[in-house]
């Protein structure tokens, strides 16, 4: 369980900070995350997902990190997170899964939404 919550905060701290290496590392070679937003609905694969944060589209947002649930079933978890920034509220569905390297990202459901004032 320890190695799924510390997966979690790496992937929150590297996108709070665009650290691409960390993400490389942490996200499976078929991660996706489907955005929720208020513009719509948009399925992000890895690659284009690394390049968004590269090029500065996304990520280093500072947010609060809260572990709502975990849940564990063999070798693929799912865990429900809050991510809450000064003006936005992240509503991640995660699926982890362990490989040979440990565990990895494979998949995020990210529902976003505007903060009340």
């Amino acid at each position: 369980m320890f190695e799924i919550i510390e997966l979690v905060q790496s992937f929150s701290r590297a996108t709070g900070v665009r650290d691409l290496e960390t993400l490389e590392k942490i996200l499976h070679e078929s991660y996706s995350v489907v955005a929720v937003t208020e513009e719509g609905v948009r399925t992000i694969p890895k690659v284009t997902y690394i390049q968004m944060m590269s090029d500065k589209v996304i990520g280093c947002i500072e947010r609060g990190l809260e572990i709502d649930k975990i849940d564990v079933q063999g070798e693929v978890a799912f865990v429900f997170v809050r991510h809450i920034a000064s003006s936005k509220i992240f509503e991640d569905r995660i699926t982890a899964l362990k490989t040979k390297e440990g565990w990895k990202m494979l998949f995020n459901c990210s529902v976003v939404s505007t903060r009340s004032a």
